[in-house]
């Protein structure tokens, strides 16, 4: 007598066991033979019970157990062994084919990822979704083959609190096994959210050193400070950054001095030998920490003024004066000041001779 068929389920490579129910219908009564039949096998199996240790996918099939009694009629119990075959691989990967093992980026703020997860195997084909902790991400599937399934994760306007954000890729076909799974963490960097200028910023006094602390926070990698005066660069700073990497503080040794300035005739002039008519030039070296915000002329004590009408050119650190007459006579110097204060060049003294100095 046939009984309903039974549906057993096993996953490849664990066990599977297929029941028959010895017990006789009728009381004093007692199983004398057991016969267990595959379909397509036509060798019978003489075991109470069917177990198969390791399940293939080839062991899938219809069995039939067979029992007979001594009094009773012969029952026939009837099990469908279905075997599911779990993926066996996850791959995580870029847009660009790039692999990701661990970790994705780095990413910068606002950027988008798009990463693929492929199960490759499995039978049934297995479902593919994606989580972060146990919120479900995306369980849609964009690509479905009898070799791998593929779901496709858009991850949009990234933001700081992004940084290492776990996202898992489960694949699962069964719940006789745990789900394959893979996480990957999402890296980034970031610029600084504050640069700062620490402890007091009032006058400072020229010739005594200082240690200026400037700090950078909220970089990722840390950030690298540098110093500069206008379009100099200050070098002499020693660079620290917190053991999280995002604060760094630069300390700064420098000495502010005011303008060190010397006057120099130009290269082809004869300061002996200066008559009327002639043009004179003069050259203002400057060493100065912070740089000058201005240069000035003076003849004698008074300040002088670019005029090219009266023969006055003055350019930068340079000064021309042109066709002098004697009353160009007299004391140069150059004065240049910066926020310590001003500095004043040595005093080059110019002689213009005249048509009787000359026949004397």
């Amino acid at each position: 007598m046939p009984s309903p068929t039974r549906i057993v389920w096993a996953a490849a490579g664990g066990p599977a066991e297929l029941p028959c129910n010895l017990t006789a219908p009728l009381p004093k009564d007692a199983a004398r033979l057991v016969l267990w039949y595959k379909t397509g096998v036509h060798k019978p199996i003489y075991r109470n019970a069917l177990i198969i240790q390791r399940v293939e996918l080839r062991d899938e099939g219809t069995y039939r157990c067979r029992v007979d009694f001594r009094t009773n009629p012969t029952l026939t119990f009837t099990s469908n062994l279905s075997v599911v075959v779990p993926p066996h691989n996850l791959v995580v990967y870029t847009d660009e084919g790039a692999e990701v093992r661990s970790s994705v980026g780095p990413f910068l703020e606002g950027d988008t990822i798009t990463l693929h997860c492929r199960a490759i195997g499995g039978s049934p084909p297995p479902r593919v979704t994606w989580w972060e902790g146990a919120v479900l991400l995306d369980m849609t599937s964009e690509e479905e083959t009898s070799e791998h399934v593929t779901n496709t994760l858009l991850v949009t306007s990234l933001s700081r609190r992004d940084l290492h954000r776990p996202l898992t890729c489960q694949a699962a076909n069964t719940n006789l096994t745990e789900p394959l799974e893979t996480t990957v963490t999402i890296n980034m960097n970031f610029p600084p959210l504050l640069v700062r200028i620490l402890g007091d910023q009032g006058p400072l006094s020229a010739g005594r050193p200082y240690d200026l602390l400037c700090q950078a926070v909220g970089a990722r990698p840390p950030a690298v400070i540098t110093w500069s005066l206008d379009d100099s660069s200050l070098t002499t700073h020693t660079d620290q950054s917190s053991q999280e990497g995002n604060v760094t503080t630069s300390e700064l040794r420098w000495t502010p001095n005011v303008p060190v300035t010397k006057l120099q005739p130009g290269r082809s002039l004869n300061l002996s030998n200066i008559e009327e008519g002639d043009d004179v030039y003069f050259e203002c070296s400057i060493q100065s920490n912070p740089w000058v915000y201005k240069i000035g002329w003076l003849h004698e004590s008074k300040e002088l003024q670019h005029n090219v009408t009266a023969g006055i050119i003055i350019s930068n650190q340079s000064l021309v004066l042109q066709r002098v007459a004697r009353r160009a006579s007299g004391n140069y110097y150059c004065v240049a000041s910066n926020i310590e204060g001003d500095g004043h060049s040595n005093p080059i003294l110019l002689r213009v001779k005249c048509e009787y100095d000359i026949l004397l």
